[in-house]
């Protein structure tokens, strides 16, 4: 059907153009380490009585201990909300979204010889971005 409608509208002056289909952002949940995490998690350790997961079975011994691991995890950690949209880098971060700001910022100001150094800021912490990921 498609075909037929871009053959028809090749007789006529305007380009065949159809609409794409556009994706929504996904909303994705990912586990942070706040700063006081780890000492956090040693504490939860060293309060924890191991005897109580002996068991004669290795599987169920290892399963009791990964899932009380995986909670104290859990507790320590903070859960954030982020949204990622399709065309999004997977190298693009919250400090190279702040620098194209300061970018556009002194853009907007006029200011020529700032406007250099926020781009020059915005070129280094876009190639610090990229190795790092």
């Amino acid at each position: 059907m498609a075909a037929r409608e871009c053959a028809a509208a090749l007789s006529s002056p305007v380009p065949c153009l159809f609409v794409l289909r556009q994706s929504k952002p996904i909303t994705k949940h990912i586990d942070t380490w706040p700063d006081d995490a780890l000492s956090r998690l040693q504490d939860c350790f060293s309060s924890t009585e191991w005897s109580i997961f002996e068991n004669q079975d290795l599987s169920d011994y290892t399963r009791a201990v990964l899932s009380y691991i995986s909670y104290c995890a859990g507790n320590v950690t903070v859960r954030k909300r982020t949204r990622v949209f399709p065309n999004q880098k997977p190298w693009m971060t919250g400090e190279v979204r702040l620098l194209i700001r300061e970018r556009n910022a002194t853009f907007r100001s006029g200011d020529r010889e700032k406007y250099s150094t926020a781009r020059g800021n915005l070129k280094r912490g876009i190639k610090a971005a990229k190795e790092s990921y």
